[in-house]
């Protein structure tokens, strides 16, 4: 054969090797085995667990492993250190906050520099809307229907994903991607210590967990850390369908019809850590629901993948009313856009806040003009005067001017033109047993244009703010220069953070604060009046504590640890802050400083911090700024928020080679519940209960606050929903209060209002409704077993108005005490 058609053919060859497509390229001795979690599903600005799992047959080896994120800007990689000595066998987790568009990962294995071999992994970003439901168990069954299931509100899409025991992250943050967790009939005694407090922390933030029961319920159990279960097991029995009539009727649906007998868990109800019986008897509990600050953990005493879920036409019925409660997404938010990526986006203004940099005093510049007018009048003249020069004033006063003008400017920057300053906001949420979840945000400023490499002390997980394209950066950092890694660790370590000069680039952090403390509350309703005591059982000075129920709000001053305030707040005309200003006008702008004078930069801060948070990303804990279309848990579980402020929160962060000036700023919040008499006279105030917009005509819509209970319209009419809190069962009910109040309009004239009589099933008039405050008395027929009130109202006005409706209750509960 001619040497030319040879090499032809040795080209063609090559060519088609290298464009077959090349999963894993791997050196001699060492293997690598990369797999998502979650099936590779997550939702956006969501960090996703990539498992890596390495075995080393050759020589000892230092590496790191290397997931590579490419964005618009430039690729950003998150990286973990790894000691592969000889015959070695390692699994170990990489933290990676993949972009909104990403589709595939690049894991390569890095030593010396050298990659020694690589894998790519698919992933699927989720719309955040969708409704991700994680499995652990040997086989889905009749946990398949799950994914039929509808959600209330918006049409939310219901995903399953199969999860590994071992795959459950380490890490809370990388399990925000679930809504919900089931566990069946799988061995949980195999989790370790960090996964147990994962599991803690994601329900205490909101997430449900399902537990399944069965005979394999001690398994289940087995690892389960005890602050989560809702029962203790009791052993089990056999019971038939006749024993599932609380099932169905939980469900609203057909009896079990079988003659198949099945294994019921018995467990006894942990009631003093907040659990109850949800479906079924003391003697027989069905479902016990444990709830743990803003998650729920519940028990289903039956095997989740088989009979009766499995022939019973009831079953996604049962999960529907199961799974529905705070599950309804927020009508104001975007459906991909993460509350993670909403806060950070509008956090950086915050950040660019910084106090330290504001111009110099009016006072201050007056005396230096003041100094320098001295100087070069009649200071320059009395001197050139006594030496008989007055000639060389031509020359004085130019030179004077230069240095006054020199040493302004050096002075200025000796103080603060040299400064590398980190500003820091942190936003810490306070969860059951002393922890807190502190989620930084940190943005470094440079008086020059500079590469930094940053060390972050602690156990958190470090990446870029702009987590929906996290190649991003500042739109003033230098373009191209080194590639920007995380490296994870403790301590982590950013590497390649390049600012342009006088500019600012973020980072954000995220991590439990472990045993900060408490913040102990003990409140009660007397009348229209919320009172008690809070009382700060942290470590640390809380300044400017504040405890609020929806806009109104009381101010407590500054807590030194251990110091205990008393609360007296009044609700009267409560809603009457429907269409006001927001909480953070009426802290800073309307209580302390009436008269409209600028804020200062301090001031100005905690404005944006306090706005970002209660307007975006933080529905389910400031229920009292921005309840969800009627779901507002703000009575529900009587909900009370306290707020404070400190001037510290972790991480330690140290620029290398750099000295650094830190200012921080840290939002403290709670959300916490007050208790009614036990006995005696009970008021609700008009405008605590949570209502909803339920029905509207064409030329309708709502109006006034997120979520209010409020409709913009003219002619037409409307009705709403009214939900009373669950603990007023057994109460004798005495009046309604519905108050109706009108802006944007003329008319003086109430709009015709009617309840709903749930046993006559029929509108009932109120005669002659008036603006303001409208008392009925005797109203048991028009609250029905779930404590729900209907109102409807007709509106005849020609013009446009928003119309605002809330309702108020009185109640008597046996002789009337002291709380």
């Amino acid at each position: 054969m001619k040497p030319k058609y040879l090499f032809v053919i040795l080209l063609t060859a090559l060519c088609l090797m290298a464009a077959l497509p090349v999963h894993a390229q791997t050196a001699a001795g060492v293997q690598m085995k990369a797999s998502a979690a979650y099936g590779g599903n997550y939702k956006y600005g969501e960090w996703l667990p990539v498992w890596v799992e390495l075995e080393n047959q050759g020589r000892d080896l230092t590496a790191e492993v290397r997931v590579q994120v490419p964005g618009s800007g430039r690729t950003t990689t998150f990286v973990a250190p790894v000691s592969l000595p000889s015959g070695s066998h390692k699994r170990l987790p990489v933290y990676v906050l993949a972009n909104n568009f990403s589709r595939q990962l690049t894991i390569n294995l890095v030593s010396d520099n050298k990659v020694v071999t690589t894998q790519t992994v698919d992933i699927h970003p989720q719309p955040n809307i969708t409704f991700l439901v994680g499995l652990v168990t040997p086989e889905r069954g009749a946990l398949g229907l799950v994914s039929g299931i509808s959600i209330p509100g918006q049409s939310r899409p219901v995903s399953l994903v199969d999860v590994q025991l071992a795959d459950l992250p380490e890490r809370p943050e990388a399990l925000r991607s679930l809504d919900v967790l089931m566990i069946n009939n799988t061995d949980t005694s195999k989790l370790t210590p960090a996964q147990k407090n994962t599991l803690q922390s994601w329900v205490s933030s909101g997430g449900r967990l399902v537990l399944g029961g069965g005979s394999g319920a001690p398994q289940t159990f087995a690892g389960i850390p005890d602050t989560l279960l809702p029962a203790k097991l009791q052993g089990s029995t056999e019971i038939t369908a006749d024993s599932l009539g609380a099932l169905a009727e939980f469900a609203a649906a057909d009896r079990v019809q079988t003659s198949a007998t099945f294994v019921a868990a018995v467990g006894q109800v942990q009631s003093a850590a907040g659990a109850r019986v949800l479906v079924g008897t003391d003697a027989l509990p069905l479902v016990i629901e444990k709830t743990l600050d803003s998650g729920h953990v519940d028990f289903v005493a039956l095997d989740l993948s088989t009979a009766p879920f499995n022939g019973w036409a009831g079953t996604q019925a049962f999960w529907e009313k199961l799974l529905s409660p705070g599950a309804e997404y927020d009508a104001n938010l975007p459906f991909d856009s993460s509350l993670s990526q909403m806060r950070a986006n509008q956090l950086s203004y915050a950040l660019s806040n910084i106090p330290s940099l504001d111009l110099p005093s009016v006072q201050g510049l007056s005396l230096l003009l003041l100094v320098y007018i001295l100087a070069v009048g009649p200071l320059n003249y009395i001197l050139l005067r006594r030496i008989n020069r007055l000639h060389l004033a031509w020359v004085t006063i130019p030179i004077i001017t230069l240095l006054f003008t020199g040493g302004a400017f050096g002075l200025g920057y000796l103080m603060r033109g040299n400064d590398l300053i980190l500003n820091r906001v942190a936003i810490l949420d306070m969860q059951a047993g002393g922890n807190a979840q502190v989620t930084s945000y940190m943005g470094l400023f440079s008086p020059s244009q500079q590469s930094y490499e940053i060390t972050v002390q602690g156990e958190g997980l470090v990446s870029p703010m702009n987590a929906s394209d996290p190649g991003v950066w500042n739109q003033t950092a230098p373009v191209g220069g080194a590639e920007m890694s995380f490296i994870q660790g403790q301590p982590s370590t950013i590497k390649g953070l390049t600012v342009s000069q006088f500019s600012m680039q973020a980072f954000m952090s995220e991590e439990i604060w472990a045993n900060f403390g408490k913040l102990t509350s003990d409140l009660y309703m007397e009348n229209d009046t919320l009172k008690g005591t809070v009382r700060n059982d942290t470590a640390y000075p809380l300044n400017d504590v504040v405890v609020a129920i929806q806009n109104r709000f009381q101010k407590l001053g500054n807590l030194t640890p251990g110091q205990e305030v008393k609360v007296d707040l009044g609700l009267g005309n409560l809603s009457l802050d429907r269409s006001g200003m927001p909480l953070s006008y009426r802290l800073f702008q309307e209580q302390d400083n009436p008269n409209g004078v600028p804020l200062s930069r301090a001031a100005q801060l905690k404005t944006t911090i306090l706005d970002t948070v209660s307007n975006n990303g933080y529905a389910s804990k400031f229920s009292n700024f921005a309840p969800s279309g009627g779901q507002s848990k703000l009575l529900a579980d009587q909900s009370v928020l306290i707020i404070a402020w400190l001037d510290q929160a972790p991480p330690v962060v140290k620029v290398n080679n750099n000295a650094l000036s830190q200012q921080t700023t840290a939002l403290l919040y709670k959300n916490t519940s007050f208790r009614f008499p036990v006995t005696g006279l009970i008021q609700i105030p008009a405008g605590l209960i949570p209502g909803a917009v339920t029905k509207f005509s064409a030329q309708g819509g709502e109006c006034g606050m997120p979520g209010a209970p409020a409709v913009n319209m003219a002619s037409g009419e409307a009705e709403f929903e009214f939900t009373l809190p669950a603990d007023l069962k057994g109460v004798t009910f005495t009046n309604l209060k519905i108050n109706v109040r009108r802006d944007g309009s003329p008319a003086t004239d109430a709009p015709d209002l009617n309840l709903w009589d749930w046993k006559a099933k029929q509108w009932m008039n109120i005669q002659k409704p008036i603006l303001g405050t409208n008392e009925v008395h005797n109203p048991a027929a028009l609250i029905n077993e779930n404590g729900v009130v209907r109102v409807s109202l007709k509106n005849n006005d020609a013009n446009f108005s928003c119309i605002y409706l809330d309702l108020g209750v009185d109640a008597q509960r046996g002789a009337q005490v002291t709380p």
